[in-house]
């Protein structure tokens, strides 16, 4: 069969054409552990792939990591592209699950860029229902109203009048002007 062929020639380079596929194949370059299949002292290029086929794949044929365009790398699960990295930063789909968010620069900004502009409603929360829920829809925001709540309950909101606060303010040294 021509169509899949390995050749180690003279000078140690190995050449593999079509697929090797095994349990038990082993390919070293220098010492290869017990446990390894694959140990590579060097570079090893991939070219290409897609999200439906990744260039190098983890656990199934559509779920792995791809090179979509020169300088940019992909990672995808069951086909769909779940994160991506670039020159400009990283673009991820679906949702993030952290313990923590830093946001470090000269000035951190956080965006929220909501796809439903008649209801923008956004919710920075936490497991102990201390949460912070700020809603402005597009027409609250053409006439200038932002409002924030807290465990459900409105407690600060900026509009064209002025600000409302439901609740206690504390302050040390307030000055109202």
């Amino acid at each position: 069969d021509t169509d899949n062929l390995m050749t180690l020639d003279m000078s140690g380079n190995l050449d593999v054409t079509g697929n090797v596929e095994s349990d038990s194949v082993t390919i070293g370059v220098g010492s290869v552990a017990g446990t390894e299949k694959l140990r590579v002292n060097g570079t090893v290029l991939t070219l290409g792939g897609t999200e439906a086929i990744p260039a190098i794949g983890v656990g199934d044929t559509n779920t792995g990591i791809y090179a979509p365009t020169s300088g940019t790398l992909g990672w995808t699960v069951n086909g769909t592209q779940r994160l991506l990295l670039n020159s400009t930063g990283i673009d991820v789909t679906g949702t993030v699950t952290a313990n923590d968010l830093t946001l470090g620069d000269a000035s951190p900004t956080l965006n929220f860029n909501d796809s439903d502009i008649a209801n923008l409603n956004h919710y920075i929360t936490s497991a102990s229902n201390a949460n912070l829920y700020y809603a402005a829809d597009s027409a609250a925001v053409a006439t200038g109203k932002h409002v924030f709540t807290t465990q459900n309950v409105e407690r600060f909101k900026i509009s064209s009048t002025g600000i409302d606060v439901t609740g206690n303010v504390v302050a040390d040294g307030l000055q109202i002007s």
